[in-house]
């Protein structure tokens, strides 16, 4: 099959001023780029008055996570707003290395009894997914979190030497297998309080085999002041590593817009000496695990200790003196909860509602029935402040997000699903960027960050992942040379494949 692509303008990739052209694709190449008035037996798009970009590189999603790159492998939800790769393995978890052949830590966010595990390896995991259709294309990074309950379980306390040699021999393996890189969640339970010398020892195999460490910062409230003195030593593990690192939650910090502003700062003008980055989603909206809310104090121990600490009175009083006041239960809604789905799509308002509760009782009553498990959408960022932040050379866009086989209407599907039109927008509209440095960010530059060969340009006889879009409408969407959106409709085409590093 190949299609011409004519009258567009080309958004390369690089950030380069955009130049009108055609170009052509054969099989799932990129053939040409020129001027072609007519090309034998090929399927014409004119592109006249719209923009021609890179397929976008989502380098933050959680659709791993919650398992629905099973139950939903068309993915759709990503397609329709361009974006043609998909990175899983974030917030310290991933499908695989598991020693015991069991999704433990997913647990916390679906129901993994709904399929089949026959991997214990990256590899094997690799080895699997290429046997399945996916709408976009998948890697992975080595979930911090999941490499230490392989290795030690439900244990709340440091590795040993012999279990850090392990994990970093582990780590190595999975990475030669095809992982990116390593994912480190300090807002996780299991990997709080994990000490500087473990990660920084996890994070010298990943430099060594030239890979990523995605890293998020504590972002819960009794550790807010001491965000950028966090961000400083991630910045000097970058020096000293000299590992490629991003900062993976960066909109998810509770400080204030000066603290992040200042960490931004930091960033850049340490980008000579550290290859440090930093990850953001434009969306007011976020998705996030329901403990998440609770105080850092509460979440510290094995999850068998955190949940029998609810039923501490102690314990939950002091919780309740460290919840936000402004606790807006309308925003806060359920998007998973395991074994009990009549809860998904209800607000924290609604439950409290049904149960005659406050706000704060009726969110530690719904921790406590769920034992830990589930997760929510909740309305808490500053869109204005985040977009005052994309403009450093260092931030890339990324939306965290899922995408569920269906989505209950009151989550405002529509909306959440938009982090790439919205930052196109914003560009096109509000002139934050220029349109050919924000395509950047969405594509050159996430593909730089992970090490993608052959992607994220648009260059001969690199793959055509490519998005045509007008203002920020998305129009057609090509996954390896196929087209899966056209006029802005999913086709119902599974050409996405499964990367490695």
């Amino acid at each position: 099959m190949t299609t011409l692509i004519k009258n567009v303008v080309i958004l390369d990739g690089t950030g380069q001023t955009p130049r009108k052209a055609d170009v052509i694709i054969k099989r799932n190449k990129i053939a040409a780029i020129g001027h072609f008035h007519r090309y034998q037996n090929a399927e014409i798009i004119d592109g006249v008055g719209a923009y021609l970009a890179p397929g976008f590189i989502d380098i933050n999603t959680s659709s791993d996570l919650f398992l629905t790159l099973f139950s939903n492998p068309s993915q759709k939800d990503f397609l329709l707003q361009g974006v043609t790769t998909i990175i899983g393995g974030q917030n310290g978890i991933s499908l695989a290395p598991i020693f015991y052949g069991s999704l433990e830590l997913n647990k916390l966010f679906t129901d993994v009894y709904k399929i089949n595990i026959n991997w214990h390896t990256i590899g094997e995991l690799l080895d699997t997914l290429d046997k399945k259709k996916f709408g976009v294309n998948f890697g992975t990074l080595v979930g911090h979190a999941t490499l230490r309950e392989s290795i030690i379980g439900d244990n709340f306390r440091d590795l040993t030497q012999n279990e850090l040699n392990v994990a970093r021999m582990v780590l190595k393996k999975s990475l030669e297998e095809g992982a990116f890189g390593l994912s480190v969640n300090l807002n996780f339970p299991l990997t709080s309080l994990t000490p500087h010398k473990e990660i920084k020892f996890l994070v010298e195999e990943v430099a060594a085999q030239k890979g990523i460490a995605s890293i998020n910062l504590k972002s819960c409230n009794d550790c807010k002041n001491d965000s950028v003195s966090m961000a400083e030593e991630i910045i000097n593990l970058a020096k000293e590593t000299e590992a490629r690192i991003s900062i993976g939650n960066f909109s998810a910090l509770s400080g204030t817009e000066m603290d992040l502003k200042k960490i931004a700062e930091l960033i850049d003008e340490s980008s000579a000496k550290a290859n440090i980055y930093f990850s953001l989603s434009l969306l007011s909206r976020f998705i996030a695990p329901i403990f998440s809310f609770l105080p850092c104090f509460a979440t510290r121990g094995s999850l068998k200790e955190i949940h029998n600490n609810l039923n501490d009175a102690v314990f939950i009083n002091k919780i309740k003196k460290e919840l936000p006041v402004k606790f807006k239960s309308e925003e806060f809604k359920i998007i998973s909860a395991p074994r009990h789905d009549y809860l998904v799509g209800r607000s924290l308002k609604d439950f409290a509602e049904a149960k005659d509760m406050t706000a704060k009782n009726a969110f530690l009553h719904l921790v406590d029935f769920l034992n830990l498990r589930g997760a929510v959408v909740y309305k808490g960022y500053n869109q204005k402040n985040l977009l005052n932040l994309i403009s450093y050379s260092r931030a890339v866009v990324s939306s965290g997000g899922v995408s569920f086989n269906k989505n209950p209407e009151n989550l405002v599907a529509a909306k959440f699903y938009s982090a790439f039109p919205k930052f196109l927008d914003s560009s096109l509209k509000k002139s934050v960027l220029p349109i050919e440095i924000a395509v950047r960010k969405i594509t050159g530059l996430p593909a730089k960050i992970l090490g993608l060969k052959n992607r994220g340009l648009i260059k001969e006889k690199y793959f055509a992942d490519l998005v045509i879009f007008r203002d920020s409408h998305i129009e057609h969407v090509f996954v390896n040379g196929k087209i899966t959106v056209k006029n802005g409709q999913y086709l119902n085409i599974m050409s996405g494949r499964v990367l490695r590093r």
